[in-house]
């Protein structure tokens, strides 16, 4: 059967202008029609009906924060196939058996990160796809090896890695008092020099593991030698 989409120029409302019972009619007729379209999209062989919902709350993202949706045929990233909205749900067809990669893009002020899926199409199928939308996940950095370094050096790799140090502790369970200096200093400082120049002997989580940034990291460090004086 042939897909045709309502058409509303006949009705498009001016600014300020009246309502009138025929053109209020005529618009409902038109929002019915658009539902039973939907209903036929979602259940036609070769058509894909993209739907999109907020993780969070498993609510349909409004049309209003969905920028762009996306259609292609996997690997042609060059081809993007008409796609058509209904209401809350996107239509993607009518397509061939094969495979297409979808994306969604949400408008910038929603806090939501774009997502792409692959959505296969069989002969003879209609088939659904739902994006869960949620706000992009921060980024995963490795924690530096740090033993053997002074406590000055290993915390500016820790401020280049974008992590920054949580408990200081020298090995007699003192706390090494440490400072941010800010966004002109760049890092964080140890303001006794001499433990700033004490060699790191840990680090929780340890070297090599991966954690979001600016993630703490607990250091350990090597105790200050006190060298009794020997009197002549």
């Amino acid at each position: 059967m042939p897909i045709v989409a309502p058409d509303l120029t006949s009705i498009r409302a001016q600014p300020d202008a009246p309502i009138t019972a025929g053109a209020w009619n005529t618009l409902r007729a038109a929002i019915l029609d658009a539902y039973d379209l939907a209903d036929v999209l979602a259940t036609q062989p070769g058509y894909i009906t993209v739907i999109v919902r907020e993780r969070a709350s498993d609510a349909l993202l409004p049309a209003a924060q969905i920028a762009r949706v996306v259609a292609q045929p996997e690997g042609a990233t060059n081809s993007e196939l008409p796609v058509r909205r209904l209401g809350a749900r996107y239509y993607v067809g009518p397509l061939d058996p094969g495979t297409y990669q979808i994306t969604v893009t949400p408008v910038a002020e929603s806090g939501f990160a774009a997502q792409t899926r692959v959505a296969p199409v069989l002969s003879g199928q209609p088939t659904e796809i739902t994006f869960f939308l949620a706000p992009p996940t921060p980024g995963q950095v490795v924690v530096p090896e740090l033993f053997g370094r002074p406590l000055s050096e290993a915390l500016a790799q820790l401020a280049a890695a974008g992590l920054r140090p949580g408990r200081v502790l020298d090995s007699h369970g003192r706390t090494v008092t440490v400072t941010d200096s800010g966004p002109l200093g760049g890092g964080f400082l140890a303001p006794d020099p001499v433990q700033a120049a004490a060699s790191v002997l840990a680090s929780a989580p340890g070297a090599g593991s991966e954690v979001e940034a600016g993630s703490a990291v607990n250091l350990l460090i090597a105790a200050q030698r006190v060298v009794p004086t020997i009197e002549t």
